[in-house]
């Protein structure tokens, strides 16, 4: 299976960096398994992230939010949506956006996750704070879980 991992968010914004340690630890857990993972990391989503998705079977996207997930963080599946994407702003270029646009680019929509932990400080720091780092941790752990029964059956996140 050929997966792309986008993470993305600032990481001189503290926990905003998140998304950049989660897509390199969710890629890393993938190539565990026998996976191929292509690694894209970026400050914010950008529509050419759609030309490394040629080829993919699956995207996952990984990110800080703002929300407060009760686990810490959330896995959920993304489905393609065309809100937001109107004139391509990529202030509201999100993930549906991009498998959107992989549609009508490469004319084939791979399946869509998103990893998300919460963040706490959006400071400037290089450095995630102690909790958002131990979500992460837990996040990376359950995806691994997760991977696992998906690569084997094609299980869906609810």
């Amino acid at each position: 299976m050929r997966v792309l991992v986008l993470g993305y968010g600032n990481p001189s914004r503290q926990d905003d960096g998140a998304g950049h340690v989660l897509a390199w630890l969710v890629a890393r857990a993938i190539r565990k398994y026998g996976d191929e993972a292509v690694l894209w990391r970026g400050h914010q989503l950008l529509p050419e992230a759609v030309l490394e998705a040629e080829d993919i079977d699956v995207a996952v996207f990984c990110d800080a939010s703002l929300l407060s997930y009760d686990e810490g963080y959330a896995l959920e599946r993304v489905e393609p949506s065309k809100s937001g994407a109107d004139g391509l702003n990529i202030h509201t270029f999100g993930p549906g956006s991009v498998l959107a646009f992989a549609a009508e680019i490469l004319g084939r929509v791979p399946d869509g996750l998103m990893l998300s932990v919460s963040g706490d400080s959006f400071d400037f720091s290089d450095r995630l704070t102690p909790t958002c780092k131990e979500r992460v941790r837990k996040a990376c752990r359950s995806f691994g879980e997760f991977w696992k029964e998906y690569r084997e059956s094609q299980i869906r996140p609810s």
